[in-house]
């Protein structure tokens, strides 16, 4: 299953969840107005039957239906918008303590480090990383609705208990959960049950209101026998009712989880290339007396999210995982039930192929394979990334103040004249002594491969996060002015751009547009301007471009005539239209996107020399549409 499959199934898994929400609300709300039709059955004669009285009397069923769905819809509307933080919100609910950039801890520098070449083979922004300083068990959760918002989240046991390869496999697993779309349905399953949950802790709220009334009502020898009887009884039907709800919660919330956590081990298996790493953590969580017990009151809410089982015991109906010996022998045939078992060898996945293959060898449909899938090659090459960067710059891109500055010198051009009118304008925005330090690291990012943009994009994330939505605004605005403000084209520049728009807007407003089937009429305009701008980047002679761009229309629309195709437009394309064009694009299926990066390979590859420049233009226009490509052999590539 690749990541445009493992999209779908998300969605599916997200339609069922709706399905099944529906379905267990009608069945309380149901049971519901039978409880209410019983407490008030001196309106109703002897004679008539429950169920013909309140067909009798729709009025009385549409107010306690209307009261139960509010109840029920408003309390889930209610924990989603509280969650609106994204992953951050999760972590710190449970404890979590942020792990700062500059921190010299070396477990938790360890951590980072781990994170950070995840993020960057992954293509992805670096996410918040939090611990859970006083969980001793071995866990660890990843939460957030989009990947701009994600955070990781491990327990101090986690820390203390596992080794690097350990740790880097269970990293793996929960980036496994952020590429393959899980995090948003999790928080999804979170917000429909404690819709659910809100029946039960009603029903609790009039049981200790009907103790107390009974209470007074002996003291002070009044009659209220009756209205206390109402009410308790109100009480535990309540109770009881909300109790089978959060059971067949419970039982949606296992048969959701438990296949994706298989998924997601064969996953981490694939981006690390050996199985000792997280084969050893759920061995150590099989060895360790704590295991992976969450002591945190909110871990039950959170359960299907963990890496491991947070909770004391669960019946394996209830379990949001599987067994811990199960996951074992998936990885590792040999293992006989004994914490010593050393790990069987592993045979690469598919995913292992990009950097050792080489630009040259891949294709459109080998390309496609390669979204959300980075191998062990790209992790080495992530790491080897990060040890090219200065540590200055490091640190910069870990800093609020210095962070925002790093991007901006992304965006200055090379050539003196346009440049010194862009740094004019940073003088205006920001001051002479801000424009200078831009100019600095300008310098600093020439030395530097070409390549290695994008991942300082990604690098300079979490410190962008910690802005103040105006701030963050702000720079993109002025990001803007410095591409557009010699009225030409830059591609390098507009494709960073862009990316930095889709990370921000994404962290501005979590819940993405609905994903949908475009009309041609809006389609295909977007495809003529995103594939000419492709074209055009790479080719020079406008006569090349045009047939790169065919071939391009011919893998994307085989069966249309010439005529009914996008046609190819030889003038510099609009960038504004073409922001609007990507958006639109990211919001067809995955089965669309799929076609689409396959078409966008085989147009860049048609003239057999690819250039870093259509390499990095083709991942950036990839991260737009929410398609995570893995850095591919760029050493193959002449450079420019």
């Amino acid at each position: 299953m690749d990541f445009f499959q493992r999209q779908e199934q998300a969605r599916k898994n997200s339609r069922r969840l709706v399905l099944l929400f529906i379905t267990a609300v009608l069945c309380i709300v149901v049971a519901i107005n039978l409880v209410a039709g019983f407490l008030l059955g001196g309106m109703r004669p002897a004679s008539v039957p429950l169920s013909s009285w309140l067909q009798q009397n729709p009025g009385f069923v549409a107010a306690v239906t209307g009261i139960a769905l509010l109840i029920i819809i408003g309390a889930s509307a209610f924990r989603i918008f509280s969650l609106r933080g994204g992953g951050s919100t999760v972590a710190e609910s449970l404890g979590g303590t942020a792990v700062p950039q500059d921190t010299r801890d070396p477990l938790e520098r360890r951590l980072r480090n781990v994170v950070e070449e995840m993020a960057i083979a992954s293509s992805l922004p670096v996410p918040e990383i939090y611990v859970l300083k006083h969980e001793s068990g071995i866990n660890a959760f990843a939460a957030g609705f989009t990947q701009s918002d994600a955070a990781v989240a491990v327990t101090q046991g986690t820390l203390d208990q596992l080794n690097r390869d350990e740790l880097q496999g269970v990293i793996a697993h929960e980036f496994s959960h952020i590429l393959n779309g899980d995090m948003r349905l999790n928080l999804r399953l979170m917000g429909t049950i404690f819709g659910i949950l809100a029946i039960s802790q009603l029903g609790r709220l009039l049981l200790r209101s009907g103790r107390w009334s009974s209470f007074k009502s002996r003291s002070s020898n009044r009659n209220g026998g009756s209205a206390v009887a109402a009410i308790m009884f109100l009480g535990v039907s309540l109770f009881l009712i909300g109790s089978i709800g959060v059971f067949f919660a419970r039982l949606i919330k296992a048969g959701v989880s438990r296949q994706r956590e298989y998924l997601a081990d064969a996953s981490a298996v694939q981006f690390t290339r050996q199985n000792a790493g997280i084969a050893g953590a759920l061995k150590k969580i099989a060895g360790l007396g704590i295991g992976s017990r969450i002591s945190s009151a909110n871990a039950e809410e959170i359960s299907h999210m963990l890496f491991a089982s947070g909770m004391r015991f669960f019946s394996r109906m209830m379990s949001t995982h599987p067994p811990l010996e199960d996951r074992i022998r998936a990885l590792d045939p040999s293992f006989k039930g004994t914490i010593e078992s050393r790990p069987g060898a592993v045979t690469p996945g598919p995913g292992a192929m990009g950097l050792a293959a080489g630009v040259q060898q891949l294709d459109g449909a080998t390309v496609a394979g390669l979204a959300g899938s980075p191998a062990s090659a790209h992790i080495d090459h992530a790491a080897g990334m990060l040890q090219t960067l200065p540590v200055a710059m490091l640190e910069d891109l870990h800093s609020t103040q210095a962070a925002p500055r790093v991007i901006m010198a992304l965006f200055l051009n090379p050539a003196d004249a346009q440049r010194d009118a862009q740094l004019k304008l940073l003088s205006a925005r920001l001051g002479s002594q801000a424009a200078n330090d831009i100019l600095a690291q300008q310098q600093q990012l020439a030395d530097l491969p070409r390549q290695l943009r994008l991942p300082v994009l990604e690098l300079s994330f979490p410190a962008l996060r910690r802005l103040p939505e105006t701030q963050r605004s702000f720079y993109l605005e002025l990001g803007r002015e410095l591409v557009e403000h010699d009225a030409q084209v830059d591609y390098h520049e507009f494709a960073l751009l862009q990316v930095l728009e889709v990370y921000l807007r994404d962290l501005a407003r979590p819940r993405r547009p609905m994903q949908k089937r475009q009309s041609k009429r809006k389609v295909f305009p977007a495809i003529s301007r995103l594939f000419s701008f492709l074209a055009q980047a790479g080719q020079a002679d406008t006569e090349l471009a045009k047939q790169a761009f065919q071939l391009a229309n011919n893998q994307l629309f085989p069966k249309l005539p010439d005529s009914q195709r996008p046609p190819f437009l030889a003038n510099e394309p609009d960038v504004h239209a073409l922001w609007d064009d990507l958006s639109l694009l990211d919001q067809l299926a995955p089965r669309g996107k799929r076609r689409l990066i396959q078409a966008m390979t085989d147009l860049i590859l048609h003239d057999k020399k690819q250039e870093i420049l259509e390499v990095e233009l083709l991942r950036c226009f990839a991260a737009s549409l929410h398609i995570p490509l893995p850095p591919m052999d760029l050493a193959a590539i002449s450079q420019q």
